[in-house]
């Protein structure tokens, strides 16, 4: 393997975790205002969905963020809440909290694997310089 190739898993592998923090960050955003209520009159809270864009070469990154859900959200009746209008009632967020927690969790293993690369990577690159090491007694070296 050369010096291009081993630069570019790592890079490769260095941007899918960087995608994979952003994924979580954004995830973890939308459940953390799932509960997010405001006065009928304002807009719901609208969670958020990255868009991932593939890199020429290999690897991937963030290239914006798209807003889900609609301004509506869910409207519903609160009589007691501080935001209630005068029909008693609150504009909520249509955060979709399951799908959020699925998307955590994608994120979460897709940072883990992406770790797996670099680990074997390095394990290998390791390997290499030790048989290239005076004396070793590796293929190499004979």
């Amino acid at each position: 393997m050369d010096v291009g190739s081993a630069s570019d898993v790592l890079s490769i592998a260095r941007s899918g975790m960087a995608v994979s923090m952003v994924k979580l960050d954004v995830a973890a955003n939308n459940l953390a205002n799932s509960e997010t209520n405001r006065r009928t009159s304002e807009t719901a809270f609208r969670p958020q969905t990255p868009v991932v864009e593939s890199l020429p070469g290999g690897g991937a990154r963030i290239s914006g963020l798209v807003p889900g859900g609609s301004d509506e959200g869910v409207v519903y009746a609160d009589p007691m809440a501080a935001l209630a209008d005068a029909k008693g009632n609150v504009r909520g967020s249509s955060v979709d909290v399951a799908g959020s927690m699925v998307d955590m969790m994608m994120a979460t293993r897709s940072f883990e694997a992406n770790t797996k690369v670099v680990q074997a990577a390095a394990e290998t690159y390791q390997s290499i310089m030790d048989l290239m090491k005076p004396g070793a007694n590796g293929p190499l070296l004979g």
